[in-house]
C-alpha cells in the first residue's frame, strides 16, 4: 500500500468491503465520519494474528492529528463498543506517528460478504437491495456494475486482463477462483498491510471459512 498523510487509499477492501460498516449502525456513522482514514485493509501482517481469519475483522488506518478531538473521542468511545477488537500504534516511532490503526468486526450480517470478499466472489457479497443501498452514489456506479456482474463490467474485465497480464504470467490469474467475476482477485500488496513476499494474489487457506458454503442471496 502507498499511504499518504492527507489521502484516503483506494483499494477493493475500500471499495466492496468497507460499505457494510454503515450495519455498526447511525452513532457509529456519525462519530466515524468525523474521522480521517487512510486506508483500510484486511490484515497487517506485521501483526501475530494476520493469518487468523475466523473474526471477520477489518484493520482501517486513522491520522491520530486530523482533527485530534474527533479522534480521540471516537476512539474513547469504540472501544466500549461490542465489534471493536483492538488498536495499535502503526509505526514503530511512538512519539512522532499520526498513523493508528483500528481492528473491529464486520458487521454479523455481513461475515457471507467478507467471506466472499476473500475468495474474489464480488457478486456473491450482497443482495440486489443491499447493493443499491450501499453503492448508490455516482462514483460506486462502476463498483455497483461489477458487483451485479453486469455486461458492461465483463467487456471492461477483459480489457483489465489485458492490460494486468502484459508482464505477468497468465497462469496466475488462471489458478485463481474468480475467472466467473468482473474484477480481478485481492491482490496482498494492495489489500495486506506491511505485506512483503512474492504471491501476486490473495489465497484464502483458512480451512474454516473454506468449508463454510457461501450462499447467493441475490
Amino acid at each position: 500500500m502507498e499511504i499518504e498523510i492527507g489521502k484516503f487509499y483506494m483499494n477493493k477492501t475500500r471499495r466492496f468491503l468497507y460499505p457494510c460498516l454503515k450495519e455498526h449502525g447511525d452513532l457509529f456513522v456519525l462519530k466515524f465520519n468525523k474521522t480521517f482514514k487512510l486506508a483500510v485493509g484486511i490484515h497487517d501482517q506485521n501483526m501475530a494474528d494476520t493469518l487468523s481469519y475466523e473474526d471477520y475483522k477489518i484493520y482501517i488506518l486513522l491520522d491520530s492529528e486530523y482533527n485530534k478531538n474527533n479522534f480521540e473521542s471516537f476512539m474513547k468511545w469504540v472501544r466500549l463498543e461490542p465489534y471493536y477488537v483492538y488498536d495499535y500504534c502503526f509505526s514503530s516511532d511512538f512519539k512522532y506517528t499520526r498513523k493508528h490503526m483500528l481492528v473491529i468486526k464486520v458487521p454479523k450480517a455481513f461475515y457471507h460478504a467478507y467471506e466472499a470478499f476473500l475468495h474474489g466472489w464480488y457478486s456473491l457479497m450482497y443482495t440486489a437491495n443491499q447493493k443499491l443501498s450501499f453503492f448508490c452514489k455516482k462514483d460506486q456506479e462502476k463498483d455497483y456494475k461489477i458487483l451485479c456482474n453486469s455486461y458492461d463490467a465483463r467487456k471492461e474485465m477483459i480489457k483489465k486482463i489485458q492490460v494486468e497480464f502484459e508482464e505477468n504470467s497468465i497462469e496466475n490469474y488462471l489458478s485463481c477462483k474468480s475467472l466467473l467475476e468482473s474484477e480481478l482477485p485481492l491482490k496482498n500488496k494492495e489489500e495486506i498491510f506491511n505485506f512483503s513476499g512474492s504471491k501476486l494474489f490473495f489465497e484464502n487457506e483458512n480451512t474454516i471459512l473454506c468449508q463454510q458454503k457461501i450462499v447467493n442471496k441475490n
